[in-house]
């Protein structure tokens, strides 16, 4: 396997990226990857990354014109919060004692939640190791579109981590089988580095330089009417032709999160990201309005159901017999 070790997420994403912009011949050669027309596949990659924790000031919506909807869709379509909830769970009480439990594998599926997607995320493992201080996540993808899916997808595997560990102290590992870039999406590097100067000190293959720089200057000089069919390309366009008036919001990685339910009293299944953000935002919005604090708390042994304890500001400290009790229903 053609294998890349990084330090974090954005430097593991470079230095894919940039692989295939010089056109890597130990990725490219016959029987690991080829050139298909104004595209580059490479087969069998694998990413390890030290520390998982995304840069927050990374810009989603300055480099590809990503919007806040992409992100809930990313959510929505792959992941089943319920049981990602038991998930949490589960990892949590092992962690609770490092010392007993110092090896566990637990696995995990993507959902394919809206029933037309290609399932380019597969799945993956949590684990810990025998002499390795912190917890690691592999997880493997069918295939990756490395300039813009790659970067928002490694993100969602950061923040699926904080969401089970309740820190970033853990490695991610990638296997990916299939990685490709299209040579107009490619361009969008540009946003992050010079990509004629970065040709020029790290590109030793002629034909590739001048077939990216003539992709960059018809890109640079075109009107949108060669672009606008073609829905990468023209993402490609809009982003860089500032000139033309294009502007892009800012969408910071800060600002991605899965979400934050703890406190909030949910139907006991609820694995829609949409469904619960309504929940929690009228239920702070009742809890406000009312000066209510209410505490949820776990009921029965096995701790399946949630209840929540009412109590008004100047009671915080009530008998459990005074105290008001409902289902979260």
């Amino acid at each position: 396997m053609n294998l890349i070790k990084t330090k974090s997420p954005i430097e593991a994403w470079e230095k894919i990226l940039e692989n295939f912009l010089i056109k890597k011949t130990e990725w490219f050669c016959e029987g690991v990857g080829y050139n298909l027309t104004d595209s580059l596949f490479t087969y069998d990659l694998m990413v390890e990354i030290a520390e998982a924790k995304f840069d927050p000031n990374f810009d989603f919506g300055k480099m590809f014109g990503y919007t806040m909807t992409k992100w809930t869709g990313l959510i929505t379509n792959y992941l089943d919060l319920d049981v990602l909830d038991q998930a949490k769970l589960m990892i949590r009480k092992l962690e609770e004692n490092k010392t007993v439990n110092r090896n566990y594998h637990i696995g995990f599926h993507f959902a394919d939640n809206h029933g037309s997607g290609k399932g380019c995320l597969v799945g993956g493992i949590f684990s810990r190791k025998i002499g390795i201080e912190n917890p690691e996540i592999t997880v493997i993808l069918r295939s990756s579109e490395v300039v813009t899916r790659l970067p928002i997808d490694i993100l969602l595997f950061c923040r699926m981590g904080q969401y089970i560990y309740g820190h970033y102290n853990f490695s991610l590992k990638l296997v990916i089988k299939a990685a490709w870039a299209n040579d107009t999406t490619i361009l969008l590097y540009q946003n992050r580095k010079d990509i004629k100067e970065f040709l020029k000190e790290n590109c030793d293959d002629e034909a590739r330089r001048k077939k990216i720089r003539k992709s960059l200057k018809k890109l640079m000089t075109s009107d949108e009417a060669g672009y606008k069919t073609y829905g990468n390309s023209f993402r490609a366009f809009k982003v860089l032709r500032k000139d033309l008036g294009y502007k892009q919001k800012s969408m910071l990685a800060s600002s991605l999160e899965i979400g934050d339910w703890d406190g909030i009293p949910l139907p006991e299944v609820c694995p829609s990201i949409l469904k619960r953000n309504t929940i929690k935002k009228t239920y702070l919005k009742f809890t406000e309005k009312y000066g209510l604090k209410l505490k949820l708390e776990e009921s029965g042994e096995r701790k399946k159901k949630k209840l929540i304890s009412f109590s008004s500001p100047d009671e915080d400290d009530m008998d459990d017999n005074e105290s008001t009790v409902e289902s979260d229903e």
